[in-house]
C-alpha cells in the first residue's frame, strides 16, 4: 500500500527542504523518511535511490534557472541583472541552487544538460550586451564565481558586520565596470 502523501514531487520537495537547511550532507534516506514518519524502504516505492534524488534537485535547480534566464533573455536584461535574479534566485531557492552546483552531480549526463541550457541562455544576454564567444564565457563564469561564492559566504562564512547583500552589489557593478574597460583597451 502506498501511503497517502507520499510521491515523488512531495519527496523532492521535502529533500530541497532538507538541502536548504543543512546542505547536501544533510540529504539521506533515512533524514527523509524520517520527516515523513516512515521507514526508509517505503521511499523506494516512489523514487529510486538517493542519487536519483540528487539528480532530481540538481536538475530542479538548473531547469528553474534556465527559466529564469529565458525570462530575462525575452525582457532584454543586462548583465548586471542576469546576476540580481541568479542571486535572488539562489536565495529563495537553496535546496536545489545548492544541488545544481554540488560537484557530485556536474558530471550527470542530465544535469550537464540542463546547465548547458541555462548557459546558453545567459550567453545569448551576454551577447545582447555586446560580449561574444570567449568574452561571454569569462562573464558567464566569473558572474558564476560570484554568485556562488557569495551563496557559500552568506551560509557557512561566518560573523561580519558588513550585509552580504551590500558586498554582492559591490561587487556585481565592480566586475562589469570592469568588463566593459577591458572591452574598450
Amino acid at each position: 500500500m502506498v501511503r497517502v502523501g507520499l510521491q515523488r514531487e512531495t519527496l523532492i520537495n521535502a529533500s530541497a527542504a532538507l538541502v536548504g537547511q543543512g546542505g547536501m550532507s544533510a540529504l539521506s534516506m533515512a533524514a527523509l523518511a524520517d520527516r515523513f514518519g516512515v521507514k526508509p524502504p517505503s521511499l523506494y516505492k516512489h523514487i529510486d535511490d538517493l542519487g536519483a534524488l540528487r539528480i532530481a534537485l540538481g536538475l530542479r535547480g538548473w531547469q528553474g534557472l534556465a527559466e529564469v534566464f529565458a525570462d530575462l533573455g525575452r525582457a532584454g536584461a543586462e548583465p548586471r541583472q542576469l546576476g540580481r535574479a541568479w542571486w535572488r534566485f539562489a536565495r529563495e531557492n537553496p535546496g536545489i541552487f545548492e544541488a545544481a552546483e554540488w560537484p557530485g552531480l556536474q558530471a550527470e549526463a542530465a544535469v550537464a544538460a540542463a546547465r548547458a541550457r541555462a548557459e546558453a541562455r545567459a550567453e545569448r544576454i551576454f551577447e545582447a550586451a555586446g560580449l561574444s564567444g570567449h568574452d561571454a564565457e569569462h562573464a558567464w563564469r566569473a558572474l558564476r564565481v560570484l554568485v556562488v561564492g557569495m551563496v557559500h559566504l552568506e551560509r557557512y562564512g561566518g560573523r561580519s558586520e558588513l550585509c552580504i547583500e551590500a558586498s554582492f552589489s559591490r561587487a556585481l557593478g565592480a566586475l562589469f565596470r570592469g568588463w566593459r574597460r577591458q572591452a574598450l583597451d
